[in-house]
């Protein structure tokens, strides 16, 4: 999913309306960027977002156009598969736990498959975790279409995060209300 379109920058500019999507989210072409007989860089950026669904290794297209009067012409295309964007985190996470590494430079890394966050326009809304992440790279967190047994959301209905039931219960209740984790539908 693009978050914020893209934009071009080159040393007389730096648009976003030069830059578009077209063909959903996998064509931009930018139009107007290199002047004619312009021979320094042109940086292009895009912003992504976590896609909903990103199991699979889809890449980019990008057309490059110039208009001259009434007319475009490509100046240069990448039609193939070859933008393949390097992603957080892997579906069906919308986010997935971040570490900090290093000294002065500090750079991000992410364990891909620990869901922190779910998608909620997704049906694997609900996040499970079943061990939580330590320093060893250790833990198991995912996103489910439903909370497992022995877990509620216990009235979260905005972020679904499931939680243990009360001890007291093998299995409780999960309508969407704060102390449904107390509701035993099993004792233990």
């Amino acid at each position: 999913m693009i978050d914020s379109g893209c934009q071009v920058t080159t040393s007389r500019t730096t648009d976003r309306k030069l830059c578009k999507k077209i063909e959903g989210a996998r064509l931009f072409k930018i139009t107007g960027a290199i002047p004619a007989r312009f021979d320094k860089s042109v940086e292009i950026k895009i912003s992504f977002k976590n896609p909903l669904d990103n199991w699979g290794e889809i890449g980019f297209k990008i057309k490059t156009m110039e208009e001259v009067g009434d007319e475009t012409y490509l100046v240069d295309q990448l039609e193939g598969n070859e933008l393949i964007p390097i992603l957080k985190c892997f579906a069906p996470c919308q986010y997935c736990y971040e570490t900090l590494k290093g000294g002065g430079k500090r750079k991000a890394e992410y364990d891909k498959n620990y869901c922190t966050q779910c998608w909620q326009t997704h049906p694997l809304k609900y996040l499970q975790t079943y061990s939580p992440w330590d320093k060893k790279g250790n833990g198991k967190s995912t996103c489910l279409g439903a909370c497992e047994k022995g877990y509620t959301t216990n009235g979260d209905k905005e972020k679904h995060v499931c939680v243990d039931c009360h001890e007291s219960c093998a299995e409780c209740q999960d309508n969407g209300f704060v102390g449904d984790n107390k509701k035993c539908r099993k004792c233990s």
